[in-house]
């Protein structure tokens, strides 16, 4: 693990999947979000070296909350999340509830699925901040998340998961988006942001031009993903779009959590479909979708 600094005091911890903020301040380190577990949140302190007083998170899944409740036992650290994430911060159950539609049976044992709560968390500010002599501007990027979050600190743009590198989309076929709309009309944001450097969580960091480079490859996967989709409706249930899904992506779903992340996907995507009005749904004995 290291603490790289890309601008004065601003730097990235890199633990290894994951690029977390870290803002110098006069009382401590601000981070933006605080890794997967405890045990990577004890890494993280040891390399500060200095009390973390705040975190602000880009959003609520496991791999971006789950060290924040070490934090705040240890240094009492404020904790801010999008106000329409709170739920899932103080509930993290939901998010397995989410993703298959009800309560999911063994989402302790999957550390992916279910982060240790944290009570303490409040609502992000809803606009520019300061924190000593540096200007924080929470930034909505909603889409991989109901309301995803970037934060730019000056001319630094902290994306967490609102863009995934190639090797993310090589890796799993289909990106898990909450809302693939949301996350397409994201992209068109961030080109418009003013920044110098983007990070983002899985992982790297980024200049304008490279930056540029991911939005595009980004953009083609979703517009790829959608029409593969729109291919396997042929008055099909979501389950078995998503089988068909699968298999022509050579997605294989053998794990039970890949089965909800790709189903939940394509599930955005069908009702993108249907908002656009190439397709809709008919009821019968099931719920099936086809072509308008």
């Amino acid at each position: 693990m290291d603490l790289i600094q890309v601008a004065s005091d601003i730097s990235v911890i890199d633990s290894g999947a994951t690029m977390i903020g870290a803002l110098r301040t006069a009382e401590g380190f601000t981070l933006i979000d605080s890794g997967f577990n405890r045990k990577q949140a004890k890494k993280i302190d040891k390399l500060c070296q200095n009390a973390v007083t705040a975190i602000y998170h880009t959003h609520t899944h496991a791999d971006h909350i789950g060290g924040s409740a070490y934090f705040v036992e240890n240094y009492s650290t404020k904790l801010y999340v999008p106000a329409a994430e709170l739920s899932f911060a103080h509930m993290p159950e939901l998010e397995g509830a989410m993703l298959s539609g009800g309560i999911l049976p063994n989402a302790s044992d999957n550390p992916f699925l279910l982060a240790s709560a944290i009570p303490t968390a409040t609502c992000i500010p809803d606009r520019p901040f300061t924190i000593g002599d540096h200007t924080i501007t929470p930034i909505s990027t909603a889409g991989h998340s109901p309301a995803h979050t970037a934060y730019l600190i000056d001319d630094t743009l902290f994306l967490g998961d609102a863009i995934l590198s190639a090797e993310n989309i090589k890796k799993h076929g289909i990106l898990y988006l909450f809302n693939a709309e949301m996350a397409y009309k994201s992209l068109d944001l961030v080109q418009e942001i003013p920044y110098k450097t983007a990070v983002i969580c899985h992982k790297g960091t980024f200049d304008r031009d490279e930056c540029a480079e991911l939005i595009s490859l980004q953009r083609a996967h979703i517009e790829r993903i959608k029409a593969v989709v729109l291919e396997s409706v042929a008055d099909n249930t979501a389950e078995e779009i998503t089988k068909v899904v699968a298999d022509k992506l050579s997605i294989p779903l053998i794990w039970e959590e890949s089965w909800y992340l790709v189903s939940s996907t394509v599930k955005g995507y069908l009702c993108w479909l249907r908002r656009d009005g190439i397709i809709d749904k008919k009821y019968s004995d099931r719920l099936i979708w086809t072509e308008s």
